[in-house]
């Protein structure tokens, strides 16, 4: 008999309001937006994409009105954005960063970003919101002209999760104990290779980025080890709460393992989750002075740690993708 699916979770607290955002994730492709009141408990299951969803880039406004999200989906589906937002490359509409109302995904303000790279945002206050885009290579299909919010740039490198998930858990109370740090073991004949292929100009030359990539990743692939583990810790009134992060030996650097960690206030765990790479983990304090966090599929809430028990809030497991249109209060500012 198949052992059923659990779905992933992950979330995000807003910081002057009783509200979390909550992504369910599965299949892979397949996220669910909902809404979490932490003063009523009540789960709002809104809007589903068929796409993914790079949730560590993702962020709430402070009043809980407002979702930034970063996107991909590599499929043919994608092709009929080309035209209707007029893209100069059909790659463009690979990737892209919207901002939404919660529980739905349809955007209000639209950037296609072309794939992984970047993408994403964080609010400052909620007055600013900065994006994480770059004007080189982004389009703006959508203005963000009207909303109740600046909209500025972030001005990253190019980057993938880190540092921007980093940022908004330092900013959200969060700090980092330990910088992650690798390093690539085989840089010269990495950059060796590279200088050769680039000076030969194949597939560059005919903008076929894809085969580039594809000679480059055959025959020399970096490979890294790691020079200093990762740590994050976040004190609340009975407990610590640790994010570690760290490379096993052989593994690819995309491959870290994740330990997170409920400790009490006498420094001895209580919980320990240990997500699978590029699974998320939902784990935090809300307002009211609770551990919230997602395991097996559901959501739980703690209240009066470390006496007692996490009581369930909602088990997501059952959710099923369905088409859902978002009501005409999340299609305007």
């Amino acid at each position: 008999m198949t052992k059923p699916a659990i779905c992933r979770i992950d979330g995000i607290l807003a910081r002057e309001a009783p509200v979390a955002v909550i992504f369910r994730r599965g299949p892979s492709k397949q996220t669910q937006l909902l809404t979490w009141n932490l003063e009523t408990d009540e789960v709002t299951p809104g809007q589903w994409i068929k796409a993914m969803v790079y949730t560590r880039r993702c962020d709430i406004s402070p009043d809980g009105k407002h979702l930034i999200a970063a996107f991909t989906d590599y499929s043919s589906r994608r092709k009929n954005a080309v035209e209707q937002f007029g893209l100069k490359y059909e790659f463009m509409a690979d990737g892209w960063t919207a901002i939404s109302k919660p529980p739905y995904f349809t955007a209000l303000a639209l950037w296609f970003t072309g794939g992984a790279w970047n993408g994403g945002g964080r609010w400052e206050d909620r007055r600013l919101l900065k994006v994480n885009n770059d004007p080189s290579t982004w389009h703006e299909a959508i203005s963000p002209r009207g909303a109740p919010f600046k909209v500025k740039k972030l001005n990253l490198r190019a980057s993938e999760d880190e540092p921007i998930f980093t940022m908004r858990l330092e900013r959200d109370g969060w700090r980092t104990a330990s910088q992650f740090e690798t390093r690539m073991t085989n840089r010269k004949a990495y950059d060796a290779f590279n200088k050769k292929f680039l000076s030969s100009g194949l597939g560059v030359l005919r903008g076929d980025f894809e085969e580039a990539f594809k000679l480059v990743s055959e025959f020399v692939m970096p490979e890294w080890e790691m020079v200093r583990p990762g740590k994050a810790v976040k004190t609340f009134a009975k407990g610590v709460l640790v994010y570690e992060k760290w490379l096993d030996p052989g593994e690819a650097i995309y491959d870290r393992s994740e330990r997170w960690s409920i400790l009490d206030s006498a420094g001895k765990p209580q919980m320990e989750f240990r997500p699978k790479p590029f699974h998320p983990q939902f784990l935090d304090v809300d307002p009211l002075g609770r551990l919230v966090f997602g395991d097996k599929g559901c959501l739980w809430a703690w209240k009066g740690f470390p006496d007692g028990k996490p009581k369930l809030i909602a088990d997501l497991n059952g959710n099923r993708f369905e088409p859902v249109e978002a009501p005409e209060w999340a299609r305007t500012w």
